[in-house]
């Protein structure tokens, strides 16, 4: 087949999926964002990558802010115009859609459709919920119709696709009460990619570059965003401020990073330090300096995402912190690997509790560790997702058309 995989955000599963598809046989484009700030996979040709494989970056006509709406509308409008035209230009046999703003993909649906091409969408997130949930408190009256719109558009596009493919179980009531067929809904938890997370020692170059070796460092590495509590970051710098060996590292991007930043300097924690994303090929280092890795979700975001960086952690032998919701998938997945804490979104105490816990705890901090790998060797075989992910594409192929 020839396959357009396009993933927004450039994370490094969707790169990995390309990879395996490639592998397999079918020749296929894998397109993202190179303008949103996010850690990204590998997004480039790489040696002994299968011939089949190529990858384009598509760029906003401007500076992305994801918290300042009607531009970012502005410049998703745009970016869905370059999208509609690399899919003219490239004319896909298939195209799997994932982590798409909801203009642009409807830009790329429509696209598709008219030029007979069928199309799985692959749902990451329930945007619009996320977008009523964020303007209805915001716009008031005007919020909730604008959030009315995006969910009778999301709704129709899901409608529309030969494949719906959500990432949790959780997202079928939604689908079901939009009128997508069950029968076109096929379920695939995210994973992550083991081959790009070797096991590493603790102290290593990332380490030493950094100036956290011998340290005991607590690691955020993500989205900092809305969905998040960057607060819960600066209370760990405060709750271990007179521990001189306990480093909080904080690796991201955008509004959260800053807010931390000006904070660290406010309150004088000089045990708080903020990197922008690194290489992915640094990720697994990074990883392994840690002596916990940690992730946090607002309640009210529990709904609509699965934190990602999750199933990355999981790769990386270390215990995990988390502050999410504990109905969220990931929250039940780290409960389940027995790899580590879940404490409730916005519970500063209980998250700095667990922290020491873990942190004074050596014996469990190694067999939490040992669980969470034992997990991901276990759950995470990108090869036979690829085979499912291959079904899925052919039987699109297969029903051309057939979508309402």
């Amino acid at each position: 087949m020839r396959i357009l995989l396009h993933d927004y955000t450039g994370h490094p599963f969707q790169a990995d999926l390309s990879r395996r598809l490639a592998e397999r046989g079918h020749q296929v484009l894998h397109a993202s964002c190179a303008s949103f700030p996010a850690p990204k996979g590998r997004l480039e040709r790489c040696p002994g990558d299968p011939e089949g494989l190529a990858f384009t970056a598509l760029e906003l006509e401007g500076d992305l802010d994801k918290y300042r709406f009607l531009d970012r509308w502005r410049l998703e409008r745009g970016y869905g115009r370059r999208l509609r035209e690399l899919i003219r230009r490239w004319r896909p046999e298939v195209a799997l859609i994932g982590n798409t703003p909801l203009d642009p993909l409807a830009a790329a649906f429509a696209e598709c459709r008219r030029l007979g091409i069928p199309k799985a969408f692959w749902v990451q997130d329930l945007y619009s919920i996320a977008i009523s949930r964020y303007l209805g408190p915001r716009w008031g009256g005007l919020g909730r119709l604008v959030g009315w719109r995006y969910r009778r558009l999301e709704g129709r596009l899901a409608r529309r696709a030969e494949a719906v493919i959500p990432i949790s179980e959780g997202f079928l009531p939604t689908l079901a009460g939009w009128g997508v067929a069950r029968d076109r809904i096929h379920v695939q938890p995210n994973w992550a990619a083991l081959e790009e997370h070797p096991l590493h020692s603790g102290d290593n170059a990332w380490a030493a570059e950094q100036g956290v070796a011998g340290r005991r460092v607590l690691l955020y590495a993500g989205t900092l965003g809305l969905k998040h509590d960057p607060g819960l970051l600066a209370t760990l710098a405060a709750g271990f401020a007179e521990r001189d060996e306990v480093a909080v590292v904080v690796v991201s991007e955008g509004e959260g990073a800053d807010w931390l930043r000006r904070r660290a300097t406010e309150r004088r924690l000089a045990n708080l330090k903020v990197l922008p994303f690194q290489p992915v090929a640094r990720v697994a280092e990074m990883m392994a300096a840690a002596e916990l890795l940690l992730s946090s979700l607002e309640p009210g975001a529990g709904r609509f995402s699965v934190p990602s960086k999750i199933l990355a952690q999981l790769c990386a032998g270390r215990p995990l912190l988390a502050a999410i919701p504990a109905e969220n998938d990931a929250a039940r997945m780290i409960l389940e690997a027995g790899a580590g804490r879940v404490v409730p979104p916005g519970d500063h105490p209980a998250w700095l509790a667990a922290a020491r816990e873990l942190l004074d705890d050596p014996p469990l901090r190694r067999r939490l560790g040992e669980n969470a790998r034992h997990f991901a060797e276990r759950r995470f075989d990108s090869h036979a997702i690829a085979e499912r992910f291959e079904t899925l594409l052919a039987g699109c192929l297969a029903m051309r058309g057939g979508a309402r």
